[in-house]
């Protein structure tokens, strides 16, 4: 079993926090001024997951990452590029494998 590439998840880690960031903040940006505070909560409390689980794949925690991934509402999992989740399933397998986890 093959580590994938560090240096490739942290560029599309950071690539997705860019994204996510963006698109969170006029999201809120939006709800906040027709005043439902409810979808602005919401919306930051999806941005705060994201950033928590690339902050966990950027620090080399892969098994938290993917199991908190995998505990994400749909919509939020889907923010997720298909390639990064693959590259996270291997390096988490590779982390509990090797680590002991």
């Amino acid at each position: 079993m093959k580590m994938p590439s560090k240096a490739k998840m942290n560029k599309m880690t950071d690539n997705l926090m860019k994204r996510c960031q963006s698109s969170q903040l006029k999201l809120m940006h939006r709800e906040a001024r027709t005043g439902d505070y409810s979808l602005v909560e919401m919306y930051a409390n999806d941005l705060a997951n994201v950033l928590c689980i690339c902050h966990d794949i950027k620090n080399g925690n892969f098994v938290d990452a993917y199991d908190n991934w995998d505990k994400l509402d749909t919509d939020v999992r889907d923010m997720f590029p298909n390639t990064l989740i693959d590259m996270l399933d291997k390096a988490s397998d590779y982390e509990y494998h090797h680590n002991g986890e």
